[in-house]
């Protein structure tokens, strides 16, 4: 790793003084850096997994995994699911109790939830994860994440990325080829926190849960106003037609909160 970062320091001492150079640098050799850092960061991930004693040594890898070359490498790769440890734990709990087989993922972003679910879901489980094409903040797919996240299926296990907006209605059928006409356990809905957004994703999916399936919702605690999270209109407005639970540390912690009900068919 000190050659690897000896070779950055030099190529980037070269290409203050080559735009050219510069150019070739950018396409080449970061390319090679992220290859390289996806590789050894999944071997390492399997590595710690094999220690693993407990829903908690899981839930901290879930929460904070980040591997690069090198200090001050200009890429690294990092497992993250953005939410409450308490309210996690909790959730993954019924996860593991379920067993769940067919799990639908939307909105994977930093890839923690898709982890958990491959460590805790059924070891013959189907996992389809939907999220955006490209990779930034907000989620999407990288070049390589998905790669990285194939490095959590176990070995009978089958991991499936629909790089789409879920609202469209060519996600929907692409969806349903993977399902061949078999029912989702479990429906995690994390993409679009806007009302409209959420709606759109638990109607359009919903029907493709089986009868006693469970559907989740994060971040149903009331956000900030600036953070356009909408979540908790939209939960509140359903869950009395369901059998639910909360799963909530704190009600006035303004971000995190899971909503989980048990699905019945033709609800009204």
């Amino acid at each position: 790793m000190q050659i690897l970062k000896l070779i950055n320091t030099l190529i980037e001492n070269i290409q203050r003084k080559s735009y050219f150079f510069h150019k070739i640098y950018i396409i080449f050799y970061r390319q090679f850096i992220k290859t390289v850092t996806t590789l050894l960061a999944a071997k390492k991930l399997k590595k710690l997994c094999k220690n693993c004693k407990s829903l908690d040594d899981n839930v901290n890898i879930a929460l904070s995994y980040t591997y690069s070359l090198f200090e001050g490498s200009p890429y690294k790769v990092v497992l993250n699911s953005l939410q409450n440890k308490v309210e996690l734990q909790e959730f993954i709990k019924l996860v593991a109790k379920n067993r769940s087989r067919i799990i639908i993922e939307i909105g994977t972003h930093f890839g923690g939830t898709l982890f958990l679910f491959s460590r805790f879901g059924s070891h013959d489980a189907l996992l389809i994860s939907i999220d955006l094409p490209t990779w930034n903040l907000k989620g999407g797919y990288g070049r390589l994440r998905s790669f990285f996240y194939r490095s959590f299926r176990s070995k009978h296990q089958k991991m499936i990325f629909v790089a789409q907006d879920s609202h469209h209605p060519s996600t929907l059928k692409e969806v349903k080829n993977h399902l061949k006409n078999k029912e989702i356990d479990l429906l995690f809905i994390d993409g679009d926190h806007s009302y409209e957004g959420v709606k759109k994703d638990f109607e359009t999916y919903s029907p493709l849960v089986k009868n006693d399936g469970m559907i989740a919702f994060h971040d149903i605690v009331v956000h900030d106003q600036g953070e356009n999270c909408e979540v908790n209109k939209f939960w509140n407005e359903i869950k009395e037609k369901f059998e639910y639970k909360e799963i909530v540390e704190n009600w006035y912690q303004k971000h995190w909160g899971i909503g989980v009900i048990i699905n019945k068919k033709g609800y009204k």
